[in-house]
């Protein structure tokens, strides 16, 4: 074979492996069709091993001519680019879904789960919780005076307040703990492996971080707030439910009852549902 089909036979073949490196980074990269990938690149493999083998078993005799050494470059070129074209695209799509996820599960105010989001993975512990027959209490948090707040300083620190009371619950809790934005500056926690007294527990924790933290204004001025929390708590071993989305509710308005209870006995308290 002349050294210049050789040249371009050679260089074909570095071209489909290089294909074959992108399809399996899209394979490691991507979570929708990765196992496609996976074959394309097998594929793309096991034809370049095909096309060496004719050049390795060449006995001195023009075995590949110059026109098929062309058509392979052409051919090597195509799924090249090719791939390499889709690889950009998916890899932008696969970034832009997780993105998208991401809004949808996350309030973009403060960080804290979506109302959709909390609900869903209450529904998800309460199913876990009956499997393995474990307690799970719901909380719902409310911000006492809030509207003062946004009446004496303007939105802009009430959103501060929101923010910062968010990153003081999430230092308290523990990574299974869901915390859930439902309302304006209202909270839904969902406590897996928690009973009530467990749940007091947390829920008094969190109401001491929140009181005696200082919430420091654009004005340097300094601003306190405290919290009123409701508990309603779920034990499969007592009641079995098939509708875990319709407990979540049940289980939200009890909580919910339980919260405007320490409202009504005096703000910056915790009280459970009986």
């Amino acid at each position: 074979m002349p050294d210049l089909f050789t040249f371009f036979y050679g260089a074909s073949l570095l071209l489909q492996i290089l294909a074959a490196v992108v399809a399996l980074d899209l394979y490691v990269h991507s979570s929708q069709y990765r196992w496609g990938w996976l074959l394309l690149a097998l594929g793309l493999v096991a034809l370049t091993f095909r096309r060496a083998l004719m050049l390795w078993t060449l006995d001195g005799h023009q075995s590949v001519t110059g026109v098929e050494a062309l058509i392979f470059s052409m051919i090597a070129s195509a799924h090249f680019l090719g791939i390499v074209l889709i690889r950009n695209v998916v890899i932008s799509l696969e970034l832009a879904n997780r993105e998208l996820k991401r809004i949808s599960q996350t309030d973009s105010l403060t960080g804290a789960f979506s109302r959709a989001e909390a609900f869903n993975r209450a529904r998800l512990e309460i199913s876990r919780s009956q499997r393995h027959h474990l307690p799970l209490s719901i909380v719902i948090v409310d911000i006492d005076h809030f509207k003062r707040v946004n009446d004496d300083y303007g939105h802009d620190v009430g959103d501060l307040v929101l923010q910062g009371l968010v990153k003081t619950c999430q230092v308290q809790l523990r990574k299974i703990d869901t915390l859930g934005r439902v309302g304006g500056e209202e909270f839904m926690l969902v406590l897996p492996e928690t009973d009530e007294d467990q749940a007091h527990e947390v829920c008094d924790r969190l109401r001491t971080a929140v009181e005696s933290k200082e919430f420091f204004l654009p004005s340097d001025e300094v601003i306190h707030i405290t919290i009123s929390l409701g508990i309603a708590t779920y034990h499969p071993q007592q009641v079995r439910v098939d509708d875990e989305s319709a407990l979540v509710h049940v289980l939200c308005q009890h909580a919910d009852a339980a919260m405007y209870q320490a409202k009504k006995a005096g703000r910056n308290q915790v009280a459970i549902w009986h």
